[in-house]
C-alpha cells in the first residue's frame, strides 16, 4: 500500500493500529525537521537584515560625500549585491519544502518594505535626503535635499527669486509630491509657492509660469570689447528709452516694480559697488559674465546663454550663530546659498568684499555642477556650471547687469546714471 493511501485512511479514521503508529512516527520526524528548518530560516532572515543595514548605510555614505559619479556607481553595486543575496537565500530555502512559503513571504516583505526603496533611491533623484546644516550638542538643523538644490538653482538662474524651502511627501518607490517655498524676499515682492511631483527622476511643475525664463532681451547683449551691442543701443534710443522713462515717471510714490538694468560696458566689482552706492540700489540680483562675450556689433542673441547670477545680499548668518559652548555647529558648504560671515564682519562690509562674494559665486556654481540627477530632471548639463565656475575663477567677477525691485526714485536714479545703458521693466 502506498504511503499516501495510509495517510488518507488515517484522515478518515479507518487506519489499523500499525498504520496509526507509522503515521505518528513520521509526524514526529517531520516536527523535528521543521524545527531545524525554522532555525535555518531565522539565520537567513538575520543575514538579510544585516545585508539590508549595510546596503542602506553604504548608499547613504556614498551619496553624502565624494565624486557623485563614484558614489552612484558604488550605490548601484551595493544594491545589486543585496538583491543577489536575497535571490540566493530564497533559492536555498525553496528546496526546503517545510519553509518555502515562510521564506518567500518574509523575503518579499523585507525586500518590498526596506530593500526596494534604497535601491530605487540610489538609481533616481531622492528629494527627501537629509542635508544637515548645523549640528551640535542639543540641536540639529537640516533640510530636504530638494530645498537645498532648488535654492541654489533658482538663485543662479532666476532674478529676484530663490525657492529655498521645500515640503516633500513620499508617495511610493521613487514617487514624490512637493511644494517649494521662497525664503526671505524684499518686502512687497510676490512670495509664490510652487508645487509639483517627481516620478522616478522626472520632474513636473503644476504651474511652470511661476518660474518663467527671462525674455531674450531683458538684459542687453555686449560686444567682445565689453561695450553694449551697437544695434541694441540704437534700438533703445529710438524705441524704448522714452517709453521706459514715461512708465517710471507715472509710478506712484509707493509703487515698486522689477527692473532689469544693463550697463554701458561690462563693470568691475568696484564699478558696480560705486553704482549701487550712488543710486542707493541694494538687494539686487547680479548678472555675472560666466561664459565670455561672443556677440559682434550687429548681433542679436540672448545674453543669458551660459550666464548666471546671484543675490548681493541674501541669507546671512554669523559663523557663531549656532554655536554651543563656544563650538561652532555650522557645517560649511551644506547650504551654499547662505552667506556665513565672520563674526566680526557686518552686512555692509560683506557687500564691499569682492573676495568673499567671488568665493560664494564659485561655490554656488561648483555645487550645482555636482548635482547631476537634479539637473537631469530640469534638462541641463552639469558641465555648464562647472565651466562657469572655472571661468569666474580665472577671470574674476565681471558684471553684465542687475535686477532690482525698485521704487520710482531708485529707478529714476538708475536711468540717469552714466554707467547705465538701458533699463527694461517687468511687463504690465
Amino acid at each position: 500500500m502506498k504511503f499516501r493511501e495510509i495517510v488518507e485512511k488515517y484522515r478518515m479514521g479507518t487506519a489499523s493500529e500499525e498504520e496509526i503508529r507509522l503515521i505518528r512516527e513520521e509526524m514526529e520526524k517531520q516536527e523535528c525537521l521543521n524545527e531545524l528548518l525554522c532555525e535555518d530560516v531565522e539565520d537567513s532572515l538575520e543575514q538579510w537584515g544585516t545585508a539590508l543595514y549595510e546596503t542602506r548605510r553604504s548608499l547613504h555614505e556614498n551619496g553624502a560625500a565624494g565624486d557623485p559619479n563614484e558614489g552612484e556607481a558604488a550605490a548601484q553595486v551595493e544594491a545589486e549585491r543585496f538583491a543577489r543575496m536575497i535571490k540566493k537565500a530564497i533559492r536555498r530555502a525553496f528546496f526546503k519544502a517545510g519553509a518555502v512559503i515562510l521564506a518567500l513571504a518574509a523575503a518579499l516583505t523585507l525586500f518590498l518594505c526596506y530593500g526596494l526603496s534604497p535601491i530605487v533611491d540610489a538609481l533616481y533623484y531622492d528629494p527627501t535626503e537629509e542635508v544637515v546644516l548645523s549640528e551640535g550638542e542639543g540641536f540639529r538643523i537640516s533640510k530636504d535635499r530638494l530645498a537645498v538644490d532648488s535654492g541654489v538653482y533658482t538663485e543662479l538662474n532666476y532674478p529676484l527669486c530663490r525657492f529655498d524651502g521645500a515640503t516633500v511627501v513620499e508617495r511610493g518607490f521613487g514617487e514624490y509630491s512637493f511644494e517649494l517655498l521662497q525664503g526671505y524676499i524684499p518686502m512687497g515682492l510676490s512670495s509664490d509657492r510652487l508645487s509639483g511631483q517627481i516620478s522616478r527622476g522626472v520632474l513636473t511643475l503644476f504651474d511652470a509660469n511661476i518660474l518663467p525664463r527671462m525674455a531674450v532681451n531683458e538684459f542687453a547683449n555686449y560686444e567682445e570689447s565689453g561695450a553694449v551691442n551697437t544695434y541694441q543701443r540704437r534700438e533703445w534710443n529710438e524705441y524704448w528709452k522714452d517709453e521706459i522713462h514715461g512708465r517710471v515717471a507715472k509710478m506712484g510714490e509707493d509703487d515698486r516694480t522689477i527692473a532689469y538694468v544693463s550697463f554701458d560696458h561690462i563693470l568691475s566689482f568696484e564699478e558696480l559697488l560705486t553704482l549701487k552706492e550712488e543710486t542707493d540700489t541694494w538687494m539686487a540680483w547680479n548678472l555675472v559674465d560666466t561664459h565670455g562675450l561672443r556677440n559682434d556689433g550687429e548681433g542679436w542673441s540672448s545674453v543669458r546663454g551660459g550666464q548666471f547670477g546671484y543675490w548681493d545680499a541674501y541669507g546671512f548668518r554669523s559663523e557663531g550663530e549656532f554655536s554651543h559652548d563656544g563650538e561652532n555647529g555650522v557645517i560649511p558648504g551644506a547650504e551654499p546659498t547662505v552667506r556665513v560671515l565672520p563674526e566680526d564682519m557686518s552686512y555692509e562690509e560683506y557687500q564691499g568684499n569682492e573676495e568673499l562674494q567671488t568665493a560664494k559665486m564659485i561655490e554656488l556654481l561648483e555645487y550645482m555642477g555636482q548635482q547631476e540627477k537634479f539637473l537631469a530632471m530640469v534638462g541641463e548639463d552639469p558641465a555648464w556650471y562647472r565651466d562657469a565656475a572655472e571661468y569666474v575663477g580665472q577671470h574674476g567677477m565681471r558684471f553684465m547687469g542687475i535686477a532690482v525691485y525698485g521704487s520710482r526714485e531708485t529707478l529714476q536714479k538708475l536711468l540717469d546714471h552714466p554707467l547705465v545703458s538701458m533699463v527694461t521693466l517687468e511687463q504690465e
